[in-house]
């Protein structure tokens, strides 16, 4: 299968999302685009390049039928066509006359080398003798040993010196002679031997020159058949090429179709993610926004509702103010103090009417065995203030001093309200060494109200405490007493 470049999408760049951008939405499911199949791409295109491969082989075969017939058919015997059969002839005798040029420098050679030595030898035949070495040898020795043991006149002595003399020089000539004639006898075998080959390649060219004639007038004569033949097998060629051209055109347009599919695909489902992060982020930035404005509100509450860095001291401050005022004695409380007389009756409803009011704040107390009061008892000196625990640390705290008598009480609570008011127009807090100190380890200060404290008892009988006089001792008279306000002054001891 042929491989396509594809066109890879370019990652989307995302926008900065803000409040005010707005997103697209996600397109519904009818409108969603399905992922390509690449194997029915795979399996369509190896359908196609099959359908190409036969049409090319066809081709080929009809191609090879056309050069078949313009090069004549099949030669005879031949598993080739006869053009080619032809071409291979005219190479052949190509190759042959080469060779028919070797062997005649080779037999030109071989003649010229056997003429030299049959001239060679007719020049010393003449200075030979005897022509067999041996016998040039024996006939030496016969004369020599004749010469020595014979006495001959001097003609013949010398006729027989003189042929030893010759014998002599031609036994090397013979030798000569001998040995060329082996030569020239080799010399002419190798000659008709290479005459031989000639006159064969000589008569192999003229016949295959016959053949290639033959093969000439074939050819001529099946040239004006192929006139008709040829075109029609060119035709059916061209249609052949003509359906390879619209498979590969298919081909393409299968594999582009395919990439424009992939290529839509990946451009909505990167939108689809485009979308989605969008939103994830919008929503965060809405979340965002919303907190903002709740925090902004919420300070904005704080601010307008926050309470007063001295809250605490002020509300103290009107506590005890309160308190102290409900200490304060009325005008008939003093004209009733004043009296000297004190009837038991009012005196019982007075003591019932403190019993009832502690009972009310400090719940019911035991009950005590009172003795009747004596009457005419002489009107006893007035009695210091009992006040909280709380009051007093509050006082010590402020810089205020601490009343102990009823007279007091008005200037107390003035220099309360001077207190009050001071704190009250205070901005900011400034803490102490102390508070920045101890802010872990303090522990909290329980809110003061003013029904944290009882009213006052009215009895003639009060506590006394003798700080500020002494009136030496004083007897010890059975009575109600306001427990928390004795067990609160006895904890601040």
């Amino acid at each position: 299968m042929e491989e396509v470049e594809e066109t890879k999408p370019q990652k989307r760049q995302h926008d900065k999302v803000t409040l005010e951008t707005v997103i697209p939405p996600l397109p519904s499911k009818p409108e969603r685009i399905p992922a390509p199949d690449q194997i029915k791409l795979e399996r369509d295109i190896k359908a196609i390049e099959r359908d190409i491969e036969k049409l090319k082989s066809q081709k080929e075969a009809i191609q090879n039928i056309i050069t078949l017939k313009k090069e004549g058919g099949k030669a005879e015997s031949k598993d080739v066509s006869v053009q080619e059969d032809k071409k291979s002839k005219i190479s052949s005798i190509k190759d042959w006359r080469g060779e028919l040029n070797r062997l005649h420098e080779r037999f030109n050679a071989l003649k010229e080398e056997y003429s030299n030595l049959i001239e060679d030898n007719k020049r010393i035949k003449p200075k030979i003798q005897l022509f067999d070495e041996e016998d040039i040898d024996k006939t030496i020795e016969e004369i020599e040993v004749k010469l020595e043991t014979t006495t001959m006149p001097l003609p013949e002595e010398k006729k027989l010196i003189q042929k030893l003399g010759l014998l002599k020089q031609s036994r090397p000539l013979a030798t000569e002679y001998k040995t060329r004639s082996a030569r020239i006898a080799e010399l002419k075998k190798e000659k008709d031997s290479t005459w031989a080959q000639i006159e064969a390649l000589k008569k192999q060219v003229i016949d295959t020159n016959a053949e290639i004639g033959s093969i000439t007038a074939r050819l001529k004569e099946s040239k004006e058949k192929l006139q008709t033949e040829i075109p029609q097998l060119i035709e059916e060629r061209k249609q052949i090429q003509e359906k390879i051209k619209e498979l590969i055109e298919k081909k393409k347009q299968v594999n582009d179709e395919f990439y424009e599919e992939k290529r839509k695909y990946n451009e909505q489902r990167q939108q689809i993610q485009y979308i989605e992060w969008a939103t994830k982020i919008k929503e965060k930035l809405i979340k965002q926004e919303e907190y903002k404005k709740a925090e902004e509100e919420r300070k904005k509450y704080e601010e307008e509702n926050k309470p007063h860095p001295y809250e605490k001291e002020i509300t103290q401050c009107e506590n005890f103010i309160a308190y102290l005022q409900r200490l304060v004695p009325n005008e008939e409380e003093s004209k009733e103090e004043s009296k000297e007389e004190t009837k038991d009756e009012f005196l019982a409803k007075k003591e019932q009417r403190g019993a009832q009011e502690s009972e009310q704040w400090f719940g019911q107390a035991k009950k005590k065995t009172k003795k009747k009061r004596e009457r005419g008892r002489k009107k006893e000196s007035e009695p210091l203030l009992a006040l909280p625990i709380e009051l007093l640390n509050f006082f010590s705290f402020a810089g205020i001093k601490v009343p102990t008598k009823s007279e007091e009480l008005s200037s107390t609570i003035e220099e309360l309200e001077k207190k009050r008011d001071y704190f009250e127009s205070l901005e900011e807090r400034v803490e102490t060494k102390e508070e920045k100190t101890n802010v872990k380890a303090k522990p909290a200060q329980p809110e003061i109200k003013p029904t944290d404290f009882p009213a006052p008892i009215e009895s003639q009988v009060k506590e006394e405490y003798g700080i500020f006089k002494d009136d030496g001792p004083v007897p010890k008279k059975e009575e109600t007493k306001q427990t928390r306000g004795r067990r609160n002054f006895k904890r601040g001891n």
